[in-house]
């Protein structure tokens, strides 16, 4: 890490620093995770205990693990598994963000911690949907580094409320990277840098953050990794602009120009992931614990920057072949975003969350109005479908499921609902239904795609799926979708088991 000189105001980050109890750190047992999770040779069982210490602590974990950061294809209802999901290298994600609200808290001398709160977690959630298509690893950390990266803002107006009076002076709410160093001598984001090394999170998460304002002009080299995180976290910052800052429309054609720079992202996309930044932020600040400060929704926020940059720059719109006609293309698209996030791009069908909001809805109905009838959940999946990938690439790979898919829109009836989970799974909701059609019904859909013509080059590619199923009569309880799915994928376990190409109906009704 780079060395810094003294302030116009004689203060320096080891002043900020001189006193670690007032300093905000992450609690000991969240450390002792991160530490063992960067373990080489640390067990899952080993790891998932050590979390299941704190019974709060295990329970965030689960629920951070479940949420659209993570998009598991199935619930997860144990540590262990969502260990197996996220990755041990995704651990110390879980782990820091379940401490958050103590990293970020309420009230910090003159700065209002609330926004500092919102422009976290704008940051990270907009550093990580810009890398998540290119490499979703350097994206879970960029996640993590835009939340911790205003922590050294929260010390300098905690540790020093006069030189953080100083620095707000003339630049309103939150002073930019060039007046925090004209007045410190350094930055904000490299006083994080040095916490989040002395915490022991990986260097390349605290490289990350100092650079992440200047991603061409490090004072080190960065390998590759790093380089590309901190453009994708340059980004961030700039989507932070946006949404959080006063001169939105400037700050909008930075971001243009830089997605399209360094990451070859349209315009269109850019629109897009400054819309999809919102509910995760919702969904996330949820999960944190965080309060945020009311405010225009990102359509309306969005809308505004548009129109700001169509007034300072028409030929900057006019280049991008938008221009009046952008403002309402955002607007129609963020009407059916919410269509949109509940269906899988690849097949057109229903995705996990679409899915499962209408199973939440079926199963809402049988508690209102009970019937004689059952309620019946099929999964599946494509037998050795890894070979497909491994034999053939992803791109057949992808046309296989594109087939699947259309098998199931073909065979499904209008009153069954049908999705992509994720990978290779798929599942049907049937709102009324017996055990005996419920078999029938696997066996349609499994004998449809057994039809399936599909070839890789001359080589014909052979297809075959596994079902599981289960049904409910009666509706009680609380976990009655985790007991539903976890019942259906005991027979999908089973089919596999019986050498798969088969289906498998508990019997039991639940």
């Amino acid at each position: 890490m780079s060395s810094f000189p003294h302030s116009s105001l004689g203060i320096t980050i080891d002043d900020l620093l001189v006193d670690p109890d007032s300093i905000p750190s992450p609690p000991m047992l969240v450390m002792q995770i991160i530490r063992l999770a960067d373990d080489p040779n640390v067990s899952i069982p080993k790891l998932s205990k050590l979390v299941e210490q704190d019974a709060p602590l295990a329970a965030k974990f689960v629920r951070m693990a479940n949420s659209s950061l993570f998009s598991p294809s199935r619930e997860i209802i144990s540590v262990q598994r969502a260990l197996v999901v996220v990755g041990l290298r995704s651990v110390r994600i879980l782990a820091l963000s379940t401490s958050m609200k103590s990293l970020l808290p309420t009230s910090v001398g003159g700065l209002e911690a609330e926004q500092a709160r919102r422009r976290s977690l704008v940051n990270a959630i907009g550093s990580k949907l810009f890398l998540d298509k290119f490499n979703r690893d350097l994206a879970d950390q960029a996640f993590l580094a835009g939340l911790l990266g205003h922590i050294g803002m929260l010390v300098i107006a905690a540790e020093a409320p006069e030189v953080y009076s100083e620095l707000v002076t003339d630049e309103g709410s939150w002073p930019s990277a060039d007046r925090q160093q004209e007045v410190l001598g350094f930055t904000a984001d490299q006083l994080t840098a040095r916490l989040v090394l002395e915490w022991g999170l990986p260097r390349s998460i605290a490289l990350a953050i100092e650079h992440r304002q200047n991603p061409e002009g490090p004072s080190e080299p960065l390998d590759d990794e790093t380089k590309l995180m901190v453009k994708g976290m340059r980004i961030g910052c700039a989507a932070e602009e946006v949404l959080c800052g006063e001169d939105s429309g400037q700050a909008l054609l930075v971001l243009i120009e830089l997605a399209e720079r360094y990451l070859g992202i349209s315009f269109d996309d850019v629109g897009q992931i400054l819309l999809d930044i919102e509910p995760v932020m919702e969904e996330t600040a949820g999960l944190l614990s965080f309060d945020l400060p009311p405010g225009s929704s990102h359509a309306e926020l969005l809308a505004e920057a548009m129109g700001k940059m169509q007034a300072m720059s028409l030929d900057a719109v006019s280049a991008l072949n938008r221009e009046s006609q952008a403002v309402e293309q955002l607007s129609e698209r963020n009407r059916l975003l919410e269509t949109e996030n509940r269906h899988d791009e690849l097949t057109g069908l229903l995705n996990r969350r679409g899915f499962d909001s209408i199973l939440s809805t079926e199963i809402e109905k049988r508690l209102q109005q009970p019937n004689d009838d059952c309620l019946g959940l099929l999964v599946f999946d494509i037998d050795y479908f890894k070979l497909v990938n491994d034999n053939y690439g992803h791109h057949t790979g992808d046309e296989v499921l594109r087939e699947v898919g259309k098998a199931f829109r073909r065979v499904s009836r209008k009153s069954e609902h049908v999705a992509r989970q994720g990978g290779e799974e798929f599942a049907l909701i049937l709102p009324h239904t017996n055990l005996a059609e419920m078999k029938r019904a696997a066996e349609r859909l499994r004998k449809e795609v057994a039809e399936i013509t599909l070839y890789a080059g001359k080589e014909p590619v052979s297809l075959t799926i596994s079902a599981g199923g289960a049904a409910i009569s009666q509706v009680e309880g609380e976990r009655v979708v985790e007991v539903l799915y976890e019942r259906a994928d005991q027979m999908l376990y089973e089919a596999k088991g019986s050498g798969r190409d088969c289906s498998v109906i508990d019997d039991r009704l639940i």
